[in-house]
């Protein structure tokens, strides 16, 4: 894990929780897996700039 994915990661399940939405809802908006969010928001995944977007 770096800094900034761990950073990245904060700030997306912050985001995510001002918006009031799971990370399934997340997921399926993103067309991801959740368990991708949930690797994203840990830190343990670094996300690609099209998922980003």
């Amino acid at each position: 894990m770096t800094d900034i994915n761990k950073a990245l990661g904060k700030v997306l399940a912050k985001h995510r929780t001002i918006a009031n939405i799971s990370q399934e809802e997340l997921a399926d908006r993103a067309g991801i897996h959740c368990t991708y969010v949930s690797q994203i928001e840990r830190g343990l995944k670094s996300p690609t700039l099209s998922v980003l977007f």
